[in-house]
């Protein structure tokens, strides 16, 4: 219980800063239970923001009104008019003004210009119509008119839901990355966090470049109610309270999926030609009419559909758990893209399976090298040992990177097996771009050079291998 409110305390003549609060957590207490009253179950409620950032300061500076001139002096009342924080609203600042030499005629046109002000939040907390408030917020220059605001005002959407609330707050978020103005070259300072104009350009050009994507996606998807699966990045000033969950945010998990199917094939495929030494199945395959060359192709497109059908499983079953978790409704809408300065819908699973083959060309040079290890050392055991350590390290690389400031990594395809995080933009991708400008076109072209390069010194070695060993 407030203490202020406690009325088994004793009575006694009660000091300013008392009656302060108490008139001020009584008139809290009241405009919230009005909420509970309407059933509000969410932080992200219009009308909480509005009762915390609008009503209650005009609450308060109405109280202080009235009782400056009767307390003339009174240091509690001038603190409060002058503690003010750095991003208090304009309004908020009036009486600060007023508290140094306040005559009663500024006192009063404040107080009846508050007091209107009071008198249509109150109407619009009874009237709970989201884009109401924000028509009423952008006439009186509180806000800014958006484009997301122009949807919401045009659509009428008067219910504030929960994901509306996050969809309008996240695009405020993104407005700061999308509007950022880049400096020039002569303007930029090397300093340890952008040791070159390159990688400053990079990576702020790739904040502003996601913010507006994002910003035109959540846009498109609030005007044609279609839930939205964009990554949040922290970068972009996402924090986790408008932040939301769908079946697609969870499905699209499915590019991480390469370090599991790594291991997988490492394990169950280390020995595809080491086995057939250690057991002698060798001599025969080698003496039937088919040429060398042929036979270590089969063997390698084998893997390669082997880690394909894996995925795809994997796939399926997260989308079945996903589904199961968030409706599946989710999956039959399409994916929203953002492509050449609009926005556009495509099939969601045929945008997925077409990503999984741009992220799996990593994975194909990591088969190579398995193919390689099993050929060069006929050592299953060393082969599986071998390429599950480079698997399991590979997530590591990412701080070798930022701390130990190992740029040449990014020229590696340990880099990229896991290239889920390009794709998705997440933060480890943003934040290495501080470092080193690169990207998922990058990973592939050093990959198909790689697998190339493997596969070359792989089949020599094959073909000019002894059978007797």
């Amino acid at each position: 219980m407030c203490p202020y409110l406690d009325e088994t305390e004793p009575k006694k003549m009660k000091t300013f800063e008392e009656e302060y609060n108490v008139y001020y957590y009584k008139k809290y207490i009241e405009y919230m239970e009005m909420l509970i009253n309407n059933k509000v179950q969410t932080s992200n409620d219009f009308r909480i923001d509005m009762i915390q950032e609008k009503l209650m300061p005009l609450v308060r500076q109405n109280y202080l009104i009235e009782r400056i001139e009767e307390n003339e002096g009174n240091l509690y009342i001038k603190n409060e008019c002058m503690n003010l924080e750095p991003d208090e609203l304009e309004y908020r600042k009036e009486i600060s003004t007023l508290c140094e030499e306040p005559t009663h005629v500024q006192l009063e046109k404040l107080y009846q210009k508050n007091k209107i002000k009071i008198r249509d939040y109150e109407n619009l907390l009874q009237e709970n119509k989201f884009y109401k408030y924000l028509e009423y917020e952008v006439e009186n220059h509180v806000i800014e008119k958006t484009p997301m605001i122009d949807v919401i005002m045009e659509k009428k959407i008067g219910k504030s839901t929960e994901l509306v609330e996050k969809k309008y707050l996240h695009y405020q978020k993104l407005e700061k990355n999308a509007n950022m103005e880049l400096l020039s070259k002569n303007e930029f300072k090397a300093n340890y966090e952008y040791p070159t104009y390159e990688t400053y350009l990079s990576y702020h050009q790739k904040l502003k470049e996601n913010a507006i994507k994002n910003s035109e996606i959540l846009l498109y998807s609030t005007k044609h109610n279609i839930k939205h699966d964009q990554f949040y990045n922290y970068h972009d000033g996402i924090v986790e309270s408008i932040m939301y969950q769908n079946t697609k945010l969870k499905v699209n998990h499915i590019y991480h999926f390469s370090g599991i199917i790594a291991l997988i094939i490492a394990i169950t495929s280390g020995g595809v030609i080491s086995n057939e030494h250690n057991s002698g199945t060798i001599k025969n395959i080698i003496t039937s009419p088919v040429r060398r060359w042929k036979i270590l192709l089969s063997k390698f497109i084998y893997l390669v559909i082997d880690m394909y059908l894996i995925w795809f499983l994997g796939l399926l079953i997260l989308s079945l758990c996903a589904g199961m978790k968030y409706g599946f409704s989710d999956l039959l809408t399409p994916k929203i893209l953002y492509v050449g300065n609009e926005v556009i819908e495509v099939n969601y699973y045929l945008y997925l399976i077409k990503n999984i083959f741009l992220v799996s060309i990593p994975m194909i040079c990591f088969i190579s090298i398995i193919l390689f290890l099993s050929v060069l050392t006929l050592n299953t055991s060393l082969t599986v040992g071998i390429s599950s350590i480079l698997d399991v390290l590979t997530p590591g690389v990412w701080l070798l990177m930022m701390i130990g400031n190992i740029k040449q990594i990014v020229y590696t395809p340990l880099w990229y097996f896991d290239s889920g995080f390009i794709l998705n933009n997440s933060e480890r991708y943003i934040e290495s771009l501080q470092k080193v400008n690169y990207s998922l076109s990058t990973g592939i072209l050093i990959s198909l050079i790689l697998i190339l390069l493997f596969y070359r010194i792989t089949n020599i070695i094959y073909i000019k291998r002894d059978i007797k060993n």
